[in-house]
């Protein structure tokens, strides 16, 4: 463990790795030397784990769970309108302007 958190500073195996990595040993013999053995003790906490399944789940949990997105997904699309709306402005505004007209509108309300 050690040589992988030299490796995390030093990344190739120099001068300044082996000494690192020396001063990492020496450390951790004077700790084992006292009695600090790294047991952990004082954090010990609830574990996760990390990565998802250590299993591969059922294929019924798999298929609940894909009917139960589908049928939110079907329930929200129900409740919203579908197909783009375009967002902000007066819509008789913009169908009396020309693009070049709204575009210059849009630079003057900005200065």
């Amino acid at each position: 463990m050690l040589h992988e958190l030299c490796q995390n500073t030093h990344g190739p195996h120099n001068a300044s790795f082996c000494k690192l990595w020396d001063e990492l040993r020496k450390e951790c013999e004077e700790l084992m030397s006292k009695g600090i053995t790294g047991t952990g003790e004082g954090f010990d906490l609830l574990g996760r784990r990390l990565g998802g399944f250590s299993r591969h789940p059922p294929l019924s949990s798999l298929r609940q769970t894909a009917s139960a997105a589908a049928e939110n997904r079907a329930r929200l699309g129900s409740l919203s309108p579908s197909g783009p709306k375009r967002l902000g402005g007066d819509s008789t505004v913009r169908d009396a302007l020309s693009p070049i007209q709204a575009d210059a509108m849009a630079a003057e309300r900005r200065l």
